[in-house]
């Protein structure tokens, strides 16, 4: 990779994934991301609870649990706690309020520590941000009513302005003191008094930044281009295709919510197909077939297996 970095002598790279802790690791001026002790941090749902928490933000009560001793003392209350691997993405291995036996069969040390989360029941939302020079120069945030099992989302709506308001004061904060450069993503529980809550960042790309549509103005604001007020998209509504297609019709189907998807495909714009071009769906379609084929072998879900080759759990790189 720095090879082809110095062969191709490219202005920026810009991670899309997960590999950007790999990325990272080659501390490359080009790569558009924070060093790779910053990304621990932010990546271990425990210790970016507690940064966090230090800048005076509202975040659940979360601790750290690395032995089964440990997560036992947490039986008594579990329904009103979130257990999850410190490291992970998409919800995988997720435990909302389990049940004893559901604890004791699903909580494993064979990949890492855990965390015990206080559960806070209300809307789930999330937002994407870019950082540059410790300043805040993209957001967006949004809910997803459409997602694979686990969590990740494939349509998501901006959200009201009071929320969007709320969750930027957030991500600027978070990007004054801890993100001084690159992607960052936070999943964000607001509760009925309309406090949000931080449960956990993703410090990478994130369906967030497909609210912003094709323009370059996203692309400037990485490179430092852009000039003027925080880069926000327009009040919209957007898809996945081939996942609504896919996952969501069948799923639809299940639960009785066709009128719902019926809606949502004439209503919400597709991010993957574009005008005169079938390449992107049809690329998208086998993807996911390779993905399903990959998650069926394995065991695991589709996202799961979207990052199985790139994801990282906190190891020496």
């Amino acid at each position: 990779m720095a090879k082809l970095i110095s062969d191709v002598d490219p202005s920026i790279v810009i991670p899309t994934c997960e590999e950007v802790f790999y990325l990272a690791a080659l501390e490359h001026e080009r790569v558009f991301a924070p060093d790779l002790p910053t990304l621990r941090r932010l990546h271990s749902k425990y210790l970016f609870a507690r940064e966090a928490a230090a800048l005076g933000l509202a975040v659940p009560e979360t601790t750290l649990v690395d032995s089964t001793a440990g997560l036992e003392a947490f039986l008594g209350n579990a329904k009103d706690l979130v257990f999850k691997p410190e490291f992970s993405r998409f919800g995988a291995r997720t435990l909302v309020g389990p049940s004893r036996d559901d604890f004791k069969s699903a909580c494993s040390f064979d990949a890492g520590a855990w965390v015990a989360q206080r559960r806070v029941r209300g809307a789930e939302v999330s937002f994407y941000a870019v950082s540059n020079g410790s300043r805040l120069v993209a957001f967006s945030c949004y809910s997803s009513p459409w997602k694979f099992r686990g969590g990740a989302g494939y349509a998501f709506e901006t959200l009201a302005p009071a929320a969007h308001k709320q969750l930027l004061s957030i991500a600027e904060a978070l990007a004054a003191k801890i993100v001084p450069r690159g992607q960052f993503a936070c999943d964000v529980m607001i509760d009925a008094d309309g406090t949000p809550w931080l449960l956990e960042c993703n410090p990478r790309a994130t369906s967030g930044v497909h609210l912003f549509d094709r323009s370059a103005a996203l692309a400037d604001a990485m490179l430092g281009r852009r000039e003027g007020p925080v880069l926000t998209p327009d009040a919209c509504a957007k898809h996945v295709g081939p996942a609504l297609w896919t996952f969501g019709l069948p799923m639809a189907l299940l639960q009785g919510r066709t009128r719902d998807w019926i809606r949502r495909r004439r209503e919400s714009v597709d991010v993957i197909s574009a005008p005169r071009d079938a390449a992107p769906v049809v690329g998208a379609l086998i993807d996911a077939a390779r993905l399903n084929l990959i998650g069926i072998r394995r065991g695991i879900s589709i996202t799961r297996a979207s990052t199985l080759d790139i994801e990282w759990n906190g190891e020496p790189v």
